[in-house]
């Protein structure tokens, strides 16, 4: 037989929401979880995150993650136009890094060298015969010579695609991450709790001598 009884409720430590710990797995995939005392699940985020970005964007020949500026009003405003309302253009002109963002740091370089280099999209584009890119940086994440891309692409044998594909993919679980650091695991509420009957020691009269 099995009683019944009332169970213990979860760890408040695990089950509170903590805005914290969410944007720390933001900025690097896993954590926040360590931050909440979950060392094992956030070396494993972190690793399985950040081994699908960079292999992505290495299929990529590390040209496939990046912001174009895209503020040359002959080019790119005619789709705002033809819809009648203002659209974030570098965004429209490069979807895939809506997801690319949710990354973290590791995306970061394309948004410095969206914000410090004027790229063939911009309307204030003027090439250097010599352009060692920015200090540490260099070029990497900068947006390519659109020749440059056109040869990717066609000469990749879709390998190019794959490999923003992988890193789009690995922004999308990171939001996973993000959110399980930020409101914690789930833990089932069941109603009652099963534990094993214990009989009582009946008090017997001893044996007379």
């Amino acid at each position: 037989m099995a009683n019944l009884t009332n169970p213990s409720p979860p760890d408040s430590k695990n089950t509170q929401l903590d805005p914290v710990a969410g944007f720390l797995s933001y900025l690097v995939p896993g954590l926040g979880q360590i931050k909440r005392g979950k060392i094992g699940k956030g070396v494993l985020f972190f690793l399985c995150i950040n081994c699908l970005f960079f292999w992505g964007l290495a299929l990529g020949h590390w040209k496939n993650v990046y912001l174009p500026r895209a503020d040359d009003p002959n080019r790119y405003r005619k789709m705002e136009i033809a819809l009648g309302i203002s659209i974030p253009r570098p965004l429209w002109n490069r979807i895939p890094f809506a997801g690319q963002f949710w990354v973290g740091l590791a995306a970061w370089p394309a948004l410095i060298q969206w914000y410090a280099y004027p790229d063939e999209t911009s309307i204030d584009y003027k090439p250097k015969e010599v352009d060692n890119g920015l200090p540490f940086l260099g070029t990497f994440m900068r947006t390519a010579p659109e020749s440059e891309l056109n040869q990717l692409q066609t000469e990749g044998d879709k390998i190019w695609e794959l490999g923003w594909i992988f890193t789009v993919i690995a922004g999308a679980l990171n939001l996973l991450v993000i959110f399980d650091a930020f409101a914690g695991p789930t833990f089932p509420t069941p109603k009652f709790a099963i534990k094993p009957f214990q009989k009582e020691e009946q008090n017997l009269p001893s044996a007379p001598e």
